[in-house]
């Protein structure tokens, strides 16, 4: 099975002690930068993560990186990500906008 790049999230300052519960679970950190620690394994890390990282807030899968300008840029960024590999062709994916003083 591929390795998947994951980002868990925490708290500034406590990304020492999520680096060390993520190396305690035997996966390779990639990166670590103010409040996110990033991380490579496989589809099981999300549940083992979910159980054992105690000073993560949340973990997300990594599905791509791009820099935009624009908001042309942030659509065709988006739309180049490859989605096929995580959502069926009639798989659905809900997105709930608001906005605010705009």
């Amino acid at each position: 099975m591929k390795n998947i790049q994951y980002v868990a999230t925490c708290l500034f300052g406590l990304e020492k002690f999520v680096g060390e519960e993520i190396d305690a679970l035997g996966y390779k950190r990639t990166e670590t930068i103010d409040g996110r620690v990033y991380f490579e394994g496989d589809i099981t890390a999300i549940p083992r993560c979910n159980l054992h990282l105690r000073c993560a807030e949340r973990v997300y899968i990594l599905i791509g990186e791009c820099s935009v300008s624009t908001f042309d840029h942030l659509f065709e960024g988006t739309k180049a990500l490859p989605w096929e590999d995580w959502i069926p062709e009639d798989g659905e994916f809900p997105v709930e906008g608001k906005s605010v003083d705009s």
